[in-house]
């Protein structure tokens, strides 16, 4: 076997194993907790707003780990982390089956937020980067699509065995899962020698000088990415938009089931898309998806069929967001991707928290999610806004 032909047999491992990880790290933590909303509030008395900070608490955690990434990987090698943050991530699961009050579940949340970031996107991306380079795009984007199959999988999996059995037991089955799934994958992982290695502080401080970049750039993509990050955040409260509109809890999964194949049906088409017309054009058309999305959610939701299809042309607003933001950042960051694409994630996380925690809290201000889709709706046209600018910026300076 000559050395290309090996170079893509072990390509072909690797993502098969980043994809793996992907449905736990990115997939149960990030598309299956929102089912759990409504019985949560219903067992510990209080509303959904209290109950969505949970995600609030997450991705602030994520946000300040994300922060200081580099520096971890500085003095352990990324397996290792990996390996860390799945183990926290079941943990999180467990305790948060066995909270009987909001300071247990918000601890739970802390613990989640550690974990995903050590074994979620930015590791994920940077190994996928290590063996693929330029050619990252389509691998991402199957990557990153991983994660709306456990959604679309187990939302309903799960309001069944809540109405049938407990919440508690659909906590115990996402801990026990991600376990499975996750560890095998982390621990037989190929890994380049610069990203299996810990670096030291000097290398990381060289890392750090970006007198190359174009910081006015740099700037807008954080604005950018948040936006669109926050539109995002909506996502956790389609069943509890679904039961507010007068459905059943397991009308409201097969909503937020629907969110999940489209989601991987449109991440997948994002790369396809991406590498033919490029990552800004792509990153328009959906935002103008998106915005579909969310105005007949806004306008039509109490038509059954609508609430079924709104949410699913909703689902292309993550495309733009996780895989559009990160190939973004490559281009904008070059070199410094690694540690561009940290920040950004703590931008983005913090935005995501803000945002889930708002939308909940509107809920319970107003009774009902109605100013929420304006807002989604502002942001959407913001980020898109913003995306088009940077293009032709982009544009300008490769015709200079």
């Amino acid at each position: 076997m000559d050395e290309n032909e090996e170079l893509k047999r072990t390509q072909r491992g690797v993502l098969l194993r980043c994809c793996v990880i992907a449905l736990g790290s990115i997939g149960m933590v990030s598309n299956c907790i929102g089912i759990f909303y409504t019985t949560l509030a219903e067992v510990m008395h209080t509303g959904i707003g209290a109950i969505s900070f949970l995600v609030t608490v997450t991705s602030i955690t994520t946000a300040l780990v994300s922060s200081q990434y580099t520096k971890l990987t500085a003095r352990w090698p990324v397996k290792r982390l990996m390996l860390t943050g799945a183990l926290l991530c079941s943990l999180a699961f467990f305790l948060e089956s066995l909270a009987d009050s909001l300071a247990l579940l918000y601890a739970a949340g802390v613990i989640m937020g550690i974990g995903a970031c050590l074994f979620g996107s930015i590791p994920l991306s940077g190994i996928i980067r290590d063996w693929y380079g330029e050619k990252s795009g389509g691998p991402l984007s199957l990557t990153v699509a991983m994660s709306g199959i456990v959604g679309a999988v187990m939302n309903p999996l799960l309001s069944e065995i809540i109405v049938n059995r407990s919440y508690q037991e659909g906590l115990y089955l996402l801990s026990i899962l991600l376990l499975v799934l996750c560890l095998p994958a982390i621990l037989t992982m190929p890994m380049k020698e610069d990203s299996s290695r810990p670096r030291t502080f000097r290398e990381t401080e060289k890392e750090t000088d970006y007198s190359d970049l174009n910081r006015t750039w740099i700037i807008l993509l954080f604005c950018g990415a948040a936006c669109l990050f926050g539109q995002n955040a909506l996502y956790s409260h389609i069943s509890s938009i679904a039961v507010s509109s007068g459905y059943t809890l397991q009308f409201g999964a097969k909503a937020t089931s629907m969110v999940m194949i489209f989601n991987t049906i449109f991440k997948l088409a994002f790369g396809q898309l991406a590498d033919r017309i490029g990552v800004v054009r792509s990153m328009q058309i959906f935002c103008c998806i998106t915005y579909v999305g969310t105005f007949l959610m806004m306008c039509f939701r109490q038509i059954p069929a609508c609430m079924l299809i709104a949410p699913s042309f909703y689902a292309a607003g993550f495309s733009n967001s996780m895989i559009g933001v990160n190939l973004m950042t490559q281009r904008l960051a070059h070199r410094h991707y690694t540690e561009v694409f940290s920040k950004v994630t703590m931008i983005t996380t913090l935005t995501s928290a803000i945002g889930n925690s708002v939308y909940g809290f509107i809920r319970d201000a107003f009774g009902s999610y109605q100013p929420a889709f304006l807002v989604v709706t502002v942001l959407n046209w913001t980020g898109f806004a913003i995306i088009t600018w940077l293009g032709r910026q982009m544009r300008k300076q490769a015709q200079a």
